[in-house]
């Protein structure tokens, strides 16, 4: 296969991990994945990829997002699961 000079190629990353005969937790929201070593297992789950792959962009959205969420949270308060203000 040729790709000819010049075209852009998509890799549409959220397909990957859609796929419920590879993931069972494929369309649910599921955060357990991440701490119970199952998410570790599957490369095609890393959120930037890795090596010369990588997403070029990766810094510039973890600042944005962490910056977006600290922006909406500050002069808020909010409550734990006891009832107590944080």
């Amino acid at each position: 296969m040729m790709i000819p000079a010049g075209a852009a190629i998509i890799i549409f990353a959220a397909a990957f991990h859609r796929d419920e005969g590879k993931f069972p937790f494929a369309d649910r929201f599921e955060p357990e994945i991440w701490l119970d070593g199952r998410a570790h297992k599957e490369p095609s789950l890393v959120p930037f990829s890795g090596g010369p792959a990588e997403c070029p962009g990766k810094n510039v959205v973890l600042l944005t997002t962490t910056t977006l969420l600290a922006i909406t949270t500050s002069g808020s308060s909010s409550r734990s699961a006891d009832g107590t203000f944080c």
